[in-house]
Protein backbone atom coordinates (compact mmCIF):
# COMPACT_ATOMS: atom_id res chain seq x y z
CA UNK A 1 0.00 0.00 0.00
CA UNK A 2 1.59 3.51 -0.83
CA UNK A 3 -1.46 5.78 0.30
CA UNK A 4 -1.71 7.30 3.45
CA UNK A 5 -4.68 6.39 5.75
CA UNK A 6 -3.74 9.68 7.66
CA UNK A 7 -6.35 11.46 5.89
CA UNK A 8 -9.34 8.89 6.51
CA UNK A 9 -12.54 11.45 8.16
CA UNK A 10 -14.74 8.49 7.11
CA UNK A 11 -15.10 4.37 7.37
CA UNK A 12 -17.84 2.55 5.36
CA UNK A 13 -18.16 -1.22 6.53
CA UNK A 14 -19.95 -3.80 4.84
CA UNK A 15 -21.63 -6.11 7.95
CA UNK A 16 -21.97 -9.69 6.25
CA UNK A 17 -18.17 -11.11 6.15
CA UNK A 18 -16.52 -7.74 7.82
CA UNK A 19 -17.92 -6.73 10.99
CA UNK A 20 -19.45 -10.46 11.48
CA UNK A 21 -17.72 -14.13 10.12
CA UNK A 22 -20.77 -14.19 7.69
CA UNK A 23 -22.38 -16.59 9.32
CA UNK A 24 -26.27 -16.27 10.74
CA UNK A 25 -27.71 -18.16 13.66
CA UNK A 26 -31.53 -19.18 12.51
CA UNK A 27 -33.76 -19.57 15.83
CA UNK A 28 -36.05 -22.31 15.61
CA UNK A 29 -38.92 -19.63 15.50
CA UNK A 30 -37.25 -18.15 12.55
CA UNK A 31 -35.51 -15.11 13.57
CA UNK A 32 -31.83 -15.13 13.28
CA UNK A 33 -28.89 -13.54 15.19
CA UNK A 34 -25.77 -12.38 14.40
CA UNK A 35 -22.54 -12.71 16.96
CA UNK A 36 -20.40 -9.08 16.49
CA UNK A 37 -17.10 -8.73 17.76
CA UNK A 38 -16.53 -6.92 20.77
CA UNK A 39 -12.92 -5.74 19.46
CA UNK A 40 -14.20 -4.09 16.73
CA UNK A 41 -17.09 -2.01 18.68
CA UNK A 42 -14.14 -0.56 21.09
CA UNK A 43 -12.72 0.42 17.52
CA UNK A 44 -15.22 2.00 16.34
CA UNK A 45 -15.95 3.75 19.62
CA UNK A 46 -11.75 5.14 19.36
CA UNK A 47 -12.50 5.89 15.63
CA UNK A 48 -15.75 7.96 16.61
CA UNK A 49 -14.21 9.61 19.39
CA UNK A 50 -11.03 10.75 17.27
CA UNK A 51 -13.93 12.44 14.93
CA UNK A 52 -14.49 9.82 12.26
CA UNK A 53 -17.53 8.80 10.93
CA UNK A 54 -18.34 5.41 10.39
CA UNK A 55 -21.22 3.86 7.78
CA UNK A 56 -22.33 0.77 7.87
CA UNK A 57 -23.92 -0.80 4.37
CA UNK A 58 -25.65 -3.67 4.31
CA UNK A 59 -28.23 -5.95 2.06
CA UNK A 60 -29.69 -7.43 4.48
CA UNK A 61 -32.03 -5.61 7.01
CA UNK A 62 -32.17 -7.27 10.26
CA UNK A 63 -32.69 -6.26 14.05
CA UNK A 64 -29.45 -7.54 15.29
CA UNK A 65 -27.41 -5.20 13.15
CA UNK A 66 -30.11 -2.26 13.79
CA UNK A 67 -29.29 -2.68 17.08
CA UNK A 68 -25.40 -3.04 17.14
CA UNK A 69 -25.21 -0.18 14.76
CA UNK A 70 -27.59 2.13 16.99
CA UNK A 71 -25.49 0.73 20.18
CA UNK A 72 -22.27 1.81 18.70
CA UNK A 73 -23.44 5.37 17.20
CA UNK A 74 -23.15 4.30 13.72
CA UNK A 75 -24.42 5.54 10.23
CA UNK A 76 -26.61 2.47 8.82
CA UNK A 77 -27.72 1.89 5.06
CA UNK A 78 -29.38 -0.83 3.55
CA UNK A 79 -28.99 -1.28 0.53
CA UNK A 80 -32.13 -3.01 -0.67
CA UNK A 81 -30.06 -4.00 -3.78
CA UNK A 82 -29.16 -0.50 -4.82
CA UNK A 83 -25.07 0.07 -5.92
CA UNK A 84 -22.83 0.41 -2.93
CA UNK A 85 -20.98 2.92 -4.79
CA UNK A 86 -23.77 4.84 -5.29
CA UNK A 87 -24.90 5.09 -1.87
CA UNK A 88 -20.91 5.99 -0.75
CA UNK A 89 -20.93 8.55 -3.08
CA UNK A 90 -24.15 9.80 -2.00
CA UNK A 91 -22.85 9.71 1.56
CA UNK A 92 -19.91 11.45 0.92
CA UNK A 93 -21.49 14.29 -0.92
CA UNK A 94 -23.82 14.66 2.05
CA UNK A 95 -21.35 14.67 4.50
CA UNK A 96 -18.87 17.49 2.26
CA UNK A 97 -16.15 14.09 2.25
CA UNK A 98 -13.58 13.77 -0.26
CA UNK A 99 -13.54 10.57 -1.50
CA UNK A 100 -9.53 10.99 -0.97
CA UNK A 101 -10.43 11.07 2.89
CA UNK A 102 -13.02 7.65 2.49
CA UNK A 103 -12.11 3.97 2.91
CA UNK A 104 -14.15 0.98 2.83
CA UNK A 105 -13.68 -2.56 4.03
CA UNK A 106 -15.64 -5.21 2.25
CA UNK A 107 -15.70 -8.89 1.70
CA UNK A 108 -17.66 -10.01 -1.21
CA UNK A 109 -18.01 -9.02 -4.90
CA UNK A 110 -20.80 -6.40 -4.09
CA UNK A 111 -18.73 -4.16 -1.71
CA UNK A 112 -16.56 -3.53 -5.09
CA UNK A 113 -19.09 -1.27 -6.61
CA UNK A 114 -17.70 0.89 -3.94
CA UNK A 115 -14.04 0.92 -4.68
CA UNK A 116 -13.83 3.87 -7.08
CA UNK A 117 -15.57 5.84 -5.18
CA UNK A 118 -12.88 5.70 -1.95
CA UNK A 119 -9.38 6.45 -1.69
CA UNK A 120 -8.90 2.75 -0.40
CA UNK A 121 -10.55 -0.26 -0.46
CA UNK A 122 -9.60 -2.42 2.36
CA UNK A 123 -10.82 -6.71 2.88
CA UNK A 124 -10.31 -8.96 5.78
CA UNK A 125 -7.76 -11.98 5.62
CA UNK A 126 -10.89 -14.67 4.30
CA UNK A 127 -12.40 -12.01 1.79
CA UNK A 128 -13.46 -13.87 -1.56
CA UNK A 129 -10.67 -14.49 -3.90
CA UNK A 130 -11.87 -11.47 -6.42
CA UNK A 131 -11.67 -9.00 -3.32
CA UNK A 132 -8.60 -10.12 -2.07
CA UNK A 133 -7.24 -9.36 -5.77
CA UNK A 134 -8.82 -5.71 -5.57
CA UNK A 135 -7.78 -4.62 -2.42
CA UNK A 136 -5.35 -1.90 -1.70
CA UNK A 137 -5.35 -3.15 2.21
CA UNK A 138 -5.59 -6.86 2.86
CA UNK A 139 -6.03 -7.22 6.52
CA UNK A 140 -4.54 -9.93 8.92
CA UNK A 141 -7.70 -10.63 10.74
CA UNK A 142 -10.73 -12.33 9.57
CA UNK A 143 -13.89 -11.07 9.13
CA UNK A 144 -16.13 -10.80 12.62
CA UNK A 145 -12.99 -11.46 14.36
CA UNK A 146 -11.06 -7.89 14.56
CA UNK A 147 -10.72 -6.93 10.78
CA UNK A 148 -12.50 -3.61 11.36
CA UNK A 149 -10.58 -3.09 14.90
CA UNK A 150 -7.35 -3.54 12.57
CA UNK A 151 -8.19 -0.93 9.67
CA UNK A 152 -9.21 1.35 12.51
CA UNK A 153 -6.16 0.90 14.09
CA UNK A 154 -3.85 1.16 11.59
CA UNK A 155 -5.90 4.63 10.53
CA UNK A 156 -5.23 6.43 13.76
CA UNK A 157 -1.49 4.95 14.17
CA UNK A 158 -0.80 6.98 11.09
CA UNK A 159 -2.90 10.11 12.17
CA UNK A 160 -0.52 10.37 15.41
Amino acid sequence: MTRSLKKIKIVFTDVDGVLTDGRLIIMNDGPYGKVFSTRDGQGIEYALKSGMKIYWITGRKDASTENRASELNCGLVFTSGADKGGIVKNILEREGVDREEAVFIGDDIPDLAAKPEVALFACPSDAHPAVLAESDIILNKKGGRGAVRELIDRILSEKK
